[in-house]
């Protein structure tokens, strides 16, 4: 006989799992239109424009540097020291980020960060810059920056878009022993994958089309 077997009978149940606010298909054409209209400054937009593209965390995001950036390549390179998984994460820019990036290139490229912020306090944006811009928007409590990792995963499924592929954009990291081994990244496909992504947000801005990707 087991005492502790009986502790599960008195345990208190585990908390659920609370999802970030985001948002489905349906409800981004509202909110994509109202973001291009933002009245935020330069970096704060194209921070949240960068969390969406790519399906970054906006940890990650707000810590981005320069450095970290090939645009001719259309590559983002996290190192290892910043990810979860512990080695680096190569992060496929869409056409669409590129030239946000050139384009944020002209206001902050002589600083070592894409979004700086204000004193040596504060070396970068704060962690509620990109929030803050979804609030103004009207879409508090709708969306925030770790949001938009939770849409994209769904749209991309939705659409038939292959679920390691989409695992290796938001570089979860697999359980076990294959987390270990397994170091495919998926680049290739992952770069056709977001492109069609970013086509298909501008899409959904544009004329409210929603297209199914089809095997």
């Amino acid at each position: 006989n087991d005492p502790a077997s009986r502790l599960r009978d008195i345990a208190a149940p585990a908390p659920k799992t609370q999802q970030h606010p985001h948002l489905l298909e349906p409800e981004l054409p509202d909110f994509l239109r109202a973001l291009k209209t933002t009245t935020s400054r330069l970096p704060a937009r194209t921070a949240s424009w960068l969390c969406l593209w790519t399906a970054s965390r906006p940890g990650m995001v707000r810590l981005a540097e320069w450095s970290e950036f090939n645009l001719d390549a259309a590559t983002w390179t996290v190192p290892a020291a910043k990810m979860k998984m512990r080695r680096d994460h190569v992060i496929p820019l869409p056409r669409q980020t590129v030239d946000a990036l050139r384009e944020l290139q002209c206001m902050t490229g002589r600083s070592k960060w894409l979004f700086p912020g204000t004193g040596p306090k504060n070396p970068t944006i704060s962690e509620n810059t990109i929030n803050k811009v979804f609030a103004e928007i009207g879409y508090k409590g709708r969306l925030v920056g770790h949001g938009t990792r939770h849409t994209a995963s769904t749209l991309l499924r939705e659409h038939g878009w292959q679920k390691d592929h989409i695992e290796a954009q938001l570089a979860h990291k697999e359980e076990g022993v294959s987390g270990i081994y397994n170091k495919a990244q998926y680049l290739e496909q992952r770069t056709t994958m977001m492109q069609w992504y970013a086509d298909h947000l501008e899409k959904l801005a544009a004329d409210n089309v929603v297209e199914f990707k089809t095997a």
